[in-house]
């Protein structure tokens, strides 16, 4: 049995977590946190370095 989990990343992306039984919801939501904030650090590089050329 699989669970999924939806996380808004900024404006344009959307991040999906696939995770079973064996965790909780409560412990996605607390790490996907965390990588979100991170994601969010990368992309904005991506995107100034895109605009700079």
């Amino acid at each position: 049995n699989e669970n999924v989990h939806f996380c808004k990343v900024g404006e344009e992306f959307i991040l999906v977590t696939l995770f079973d039984d064996r965790t909780t919801l409560g412990l996605v939501r607390l790490r996907t946190e965390k990588v979100v904030k991170e994601l969010l650090k990368i992309f904005e590089e991506i995107i100034e370095r895109m605009r700079r050329g």
